[in-house]
């Protein structure tokens, strides 16, 4: 869509703008917009964007007229906005809206408008308001309902595109071993400073994985490389799920598709399983969750993927997990008082998973 210039700014979103979109996308018909009261939301670490809450008000009622709606568009900071689009952060998400998300069995925001300008690196995503929905929160964790509502549900996302010949289509979405930078180099330095940011909080078996990682930081994505290869979220985490109730049973939605990704489904298990889940409950009850995934995978008419494979692949995301983690608490500003606590909580959840599965062995001698 791009008969109407593509805004650089929450508030070039203005009532005639919006009118125009709207219509142009067939949201509404005869309806205008009247006025618009922006509200910034999702501020903290980590984020390249601007995402707004619109609230909207019409000069007359159409059923379909959206109350609000979330706007998307590429932050006014220099450098984290070349880093967007260096990543194709933005494209991938609007591909992903315009390309994949209607065909899937998945419960995604509602896309009301995209656009993107690649030779002027503008673009723009206008969203459906899940403000009725209950917001997954990465610091509180879920309970293990929760998890196994979400792997079930990703598990959709994972069958429709699993060995899938169109993945070759997927031209804008990376793959996974391309965006995942090789830390080899600075991988001693970035463990030390880890270990004192954390203290005793990691158990010696884990600072013998920390130190043997080092070289062989990228040899656990190398080999989910080799894994069945679909399309995964990237950033399958607690943060960017919105549980529903329905009638027909309890759904969620998956928000936020910038880091979509061809490659190993793994990394969206060990991610969210891991960030998610206190130690306790995933210790107890992580192999039932990826029993659950598994199942969904075969119900959904994958052949020639084991359990067992599952579970080595899901063991082999952790190595990668624990290598991110560390990467980015040497890298990521934290912004406020809850990215600190954020990024606290992956390290100490992530650090009992590596303990917990014995993750060491998977590492070349």
């Amino acid at each position: 869509m791009s008969s109407a210039p593509i805004p650089q700014a929450s508030g070039e979103l203005t009532p005639s703008w919006l009118t125009s979109a709207l219509r142009e996308a067939g949201v509404i018909r005869d309806a205008r917009v009247m006025s618009v009261a922006a509200q910034t939301i999702g501020v903290g670490a980590g984020f390249v964007g601007d995402i707004a809450r619109l609230r909207l008000t019409y000069d007359r009622v159409e059923p379909d007229a959206p109350p609000s709606l979330i706007a998307k568009l590429p932050t006014s900071d220099p450098r984290r906005r070349m880093m967007s689009i260096a990543a194709r952060l933005f494209e991938r998400e609007i591909r992903f809206y315009s390309d994949i998300a209607d065909g899937l069995d998945l419960r995604t925001p509602r896309r009301y408008y995209g656009a993107m300008d690649l030779g002027e690196h503008r673009y723009l995503l206008l969203l459906e308001d899940l403000v009725l929905a209950r917001a997954g929160d990465q610091v509180a964790g879920c309970s293990v309902a929760d998890a196994e509502l979400a792997l079930r549900s990703i598990a959709r996302l994972h069958a429709a595109w699993w060995e899938s010949e169109r993945l070759a289509e997927l031209e804008w979405m990376p793959l996974q071993a391309a965006v995942h930078p090789s830390v080899e180099a600075w991988w001693d330095q970035m463990w030390l400073q880890c270990l004192e940011h954390a203290g005793d909080r990691i158990p010696a078996a884990v600072h013998r994985i920390g130190e043997r990682i080092g070289a062989k930081a990228m040899y656990a994505l190398a080999r989910l490389g080799e894994a069945p290869q679909t399309v995964a979220h990237g950033d399958f985490r607690l943060d960017n799920v919105f549980f529903e109730a329905a009638a027909a049973g309890d759904t969620l939605a998956v928000v936020d598709w910038q880091l979509s990704t061809r490659g190993s489904a793994a990394l969206d298990l060990g991610y969210f399983l891991c960030g998610g889940l206190s130690p306790d409950d995933r210790g107890a009850h992580e192999m039932r969750l990826l029993r659950a995934w598994h199942d969904e995978l075969i119900a959904r008419g994958v052949r020639g993927y084991a359990f067992d494979d599952g579970v080595r692949d899901y063991r082999l995301s952790v190595v990668v997990c624990l290598a991110f983690v560390t990467l980015m608490l040497n890298v990521i500003e934290s912004a406020n008082e809850r990215a600190t606590r954020l990024f606290d909580v992956l390290l100490d959840r992530t650090v009992a998973a590596a303990a917990d599965l014995d993750i060491e062995e998977l590492l070349p001698r």
